[in-house]
């Protein structure tokens, strides 16, 4: 996918481990990497090394999180994928296991990107505290009003969230 959209995929030996964009933009994954994928160690291998090299930013999704949670032997329900993605990581180095439970873990739940006008997440964010900067409080506030599971449309030209005509802040279509 990412080759057809004009990107630049580097490997080592056989395996993707970044990729760069001709005009230097940047990837922004949104969570599910490990969940129903037929190779989840190469999308997190790819991911990984773009995220390290600045190429990319990545924030988690509920698989990962439960994939971290599996890896270090917490008992999950293995259902939606997990099991595909477990018995893949089973077949992995106890090296490339780390790193990649290392890597998930870290992942955050959300970007404020663009002065504040674009927020990235895998789904619903939870209100910010009160001190947060106002601006910030409105855009959180309108991405999350629906809980976990809402979506935010994006249209071009400016954000078109549908559940949030009237949040102080925020252009609207």
């Amino acid at each position: 996918m990412l080759a057809r959209l004009g990107w630049v995929i580097h490997y080592d030996d056989t395996a993707a481990v970044d990729a760069t964009h001709p005009e230097g933009r940047q990837a922004v994954f949104v969570g599910d990497l490990v969940d129903r994928g037929p190779d989840t160690p190469a999308v997190l291998r790819l991911v990984m090394g773009m995220v390290a090299s600045g190429n990319a930013l990545c924030v988690s999704g509920n698989p990962e999180a439960k994939l971290v949670r599996a890896l270090r032997g917490a008992k999950v329900t293995v259902s939606h994928g997990l099991a595909e993605s477990l018995e893949q990581m089973a077949a992995e180095s106890d090296d490339f296991n780390k790193q990649a439970l290392v890597f998930m873990d870290g992942l955050i739940s959300h970007y404020v990107l663009d002065d504040g006008l674009l927020v990235v997440a895998h789904a619903g964010l939870k209100e910010p505290a009160t001190d947060d900067p106002p601006a910030v409080f409105a855009r959180l506030r309108c991405t999350a009003r629906q809980g976990p599971a809402s979506r935010v449309r994006i249209r071009a030209g400016g954000v078109g969230d549908l559940w949030c005509a009237h949040a102080p802040g925020l252009p609207h279509p």
